[in-house]
């Protein structure tokens, strides 16, 4: 064949290739870069839901604690009944079919039990210590949940992320214990005492409940609420007869812990859907705003003290936040290699 016929065979094979193919890989790769920072966004914009939901349900459990004064394990029960009821209504709307997830056994049966522990130990922490010492040691979970997505998930991690999401916690710890960083004797509250292990374990559990949730891409984002909500009814229950920590509730009480359940499984709903479409070493750290939010509460509520160390760490966490955002958009935006099946293939 000639040069010409050679050509002119290119011409008619490239009009005859599917589109992307005659975008060739620049074009594809900038659709996946823009797909990406689309779930980028909208990971942000559920991080930041589910951290307001968390601050209004760790509120709504701390009334319920110390003036309602109902017991942990009612509480508990309480909420697993409402976040069962609203994920089986929106499981039978939407039609899932529950068999779905057998192709999910294991991260499941472990996202439930990591699930189970989280909401019994946070629930605790929270009737023990205040809401802002207990959040601080909470959210020791997005820097366990960096290290589980970089080692588990193979999750790519810039090396501004690193000291953004360090920075944040920085300001948490400023917020919350300032006298962990100034060697000083902390007191009060904030002295040492064995229910500082509960927060302690519910950061590692919420940092491998996203790991487990992460494993599921393919799933509704419906399953994982699910089966994390279902199993808490009789175990809770079970509890409850056995210790004999229930009591008789006002209507106002039974209100105030209905209500932590429903804004709870909205703000667990946004959770998972946070970590479905965003990596986890980006969206958890997102949960550190919950700190400033929860300190508002702290002061305005129940009448915490402020000073000047908890506003420079109220910067500080907004700061990290907005670095580590930036860090994440750059990285997708100026990324120059594509992943090798995002290249089209000629075959």
């Amino acid at each position: 064949m000639t040069k010409e016929d050679l050509e002119l065979a290119s011409v008619v094979e490239s009009a005859n290739s599917p589109t992307e193919e005659k975008q060739g890989i620049p074009q594809t790769f900038k659709r996946k870069t823009k797909e990406r920072q689309d779930s980028l966004w909208k990971g942000v914009c559920f991080q930041l839901m589910s951290s307001l939901m968390a601050v209004a349900t760790f509120t709504f459990v701390k009334i319920s604690n110390t003036t309602n004064h109902i017991p942990n394990p009612q509480i508990i029960l309480i909420r697993a009944c409402v976040t069962s009821s609203v994920a089986g209504i929106i499981a039978v709307i939407n039609k899932v079919d529950l068999s779905e997830g057998l192709d999910y056994k294991k991260p499941l049966m472990f996202r439930s039990l990591s699930g189970m522990v989280n909401i019994s130990v946070n629930t605790s922490a929270i009737q023990y210590l205040n809401l802002s010492v207990a959040t601080t040691l909470m959210n020791t979970g997005p820097i366990i949940g960096v290290i589980f997505g970089v080692l588990f998930l193979k999750e790519r991690f810039s090396a501004i992320q690193t000291p953004a999401t360090v920075v944040s916690f920085f300001g948490v710890v400023l917020i919350a214990m300032p006298c962990l960083l100034f060697l000083m004797a902390c007191d009060g509250d904030q002295a040492w005492n064995a229910y500082l292990i509960l927060p302690l374990v519910s950061g590692f559990s919420r940092a491998f409940t996203r790991v487990m949730v992460r494993s599921c891409k393919t799933i509704h984002w419906v399953m994982p609420v699910l089966v994390a909500a279902a199993p808490m009814i009789p175990v809770s229950l079970l509890f409850m007869l056995v210790s004999g920590m229930y009591t008789s509730l006002s209507f106002e009480a039974f209100f105030t812990v209905s209500l932590s359940g429903c804004v709870g499984t909205t703000g667990h709903i946004f959770m998972v859907k946070a970590t479905l479409v965003a990596e986890i070493g980006f969206s958890m750290p997102l949960s550190y705003l919950s700190v400033v939010l929860l300190f508002l509460v702290d002061a305005f509520y129940f009448n915490s003290a402020v000073d000047q160390t908890h506003i420079i760490g109220a910067v500080v966490i907004f700061a990290g936040l907005v670095l580590l955002t930036w860090a994440k958009y750059s990285q997708k935006e100026t990324s120059s290699v594509p992943d090798p099946e995002e290249i089209p293939s000629n075959q």
